[in-house]
């Protein structure tokens, strides 16, 4: 057990129980609530409790359809070859061959990839968010336990920025689907297509709010992923007959 300021919080490295807590339904674990983060990161459904989750929860459901995904693979085929083509251009040396930090690499990736699927055309506005959240949260990380005034002006602009940035974009697509366009296979679209289509009563805010928390949370789950899956092939047999041919 430690102690966050005044909050006790418990540690659980027991996998089975850990499980338990995850998936229990009758309310007795509830969500670590810290304003700061919530604020400067994003409030959606990873915070949510009770009626709210659901609703939010519900809308958010025909995003990760399966069929809905499989619409998204173009956007990650273009991601990849933009990366591995950036590598061969300007990394790989006389011999072939170079020593990169792919940390740093796979982390712009899917802050790439999330730009083109939140938001399809709109991916120049998308990656500009993106660097704006990556800076939030190393902001947040660094200065959480101190008082941050210089810091916490800078997250303010940031912030602002940000929904901004995402309030622009989401008028004009309303705006669209007023004069009947289409809306697009991205999570902006579908968020608001579901929202209007059956009424759930989702403000704008409450989008933004989604978006930041998609952001941020997308791109540190899939970004570790995707560097322990390299790390997994490496230590195999076959990947170190591999690395060594390289």
């Amino acid at each position: 057990m430690s102690w966050f300021g005044p909050n006790p919080k418990v540690t659980i490295v027991d996998p089975d129980l850990a499980k338990d807590v995850l998936s229990n339904k009758f309310g007795h674990f509830e969500k670590l609530k810290v304003p700061v983060l919530s604020k400067m990161l994003g409030s959606g459904v990873a915070s949510h409790e009770g009626e709210k989750w659901v609703k939010h929860r519900r809308i958010l459901n025909p995003a990760f359809h399966l069929e809905k995904l499989k619409r998204m693979l173009p956007a990650f085929s273009t991601c990849c070859e933009e990366l591995v083509s950036r590598w061969a251009a300007e990394s790989l040396g006389s011999d072939g061959s170079c020593e990169l930090d792919v940390w740093p690499e796979l982390q712009n990736l899917t802050g790439d990839v999330i730009s083109r699927t939140a938001f399809s055309s709109s991916y120049s506005e998308g990656r500009r968010i993106f660097q704006l959240q990556a800076e939030q949260a190393s902001l947040v990380m660094t200065n959480i336990r101190k008082i941050m005034i210089p810091d916490y002006m800078k997250m303010r602009r940031n912030n602002r920025e940000v929904e901004s940035i995402l309030r622009e974009i989401i008028g004009k697509r309303i705006q669209a689907m007023e004069r009947g366009e289409g809306t697009k296979d991205d999570l902006v679209g579908l968020l608001l297509e579901t929202n209007m289509r059956d009424d759930m009563g989702m403000t704008i805010e409450d989008v933004i709010e989604e978006c930041k928390v998609f952001y941020f949370a997308g791109m540190e789950t899939m970004s570790v992923l995707l560097r322990g899956r390299w790390w997994c092939s490496a230590c195999t047999r076959s990947g170190r007959t591999a690395r060594g041919r390289r």
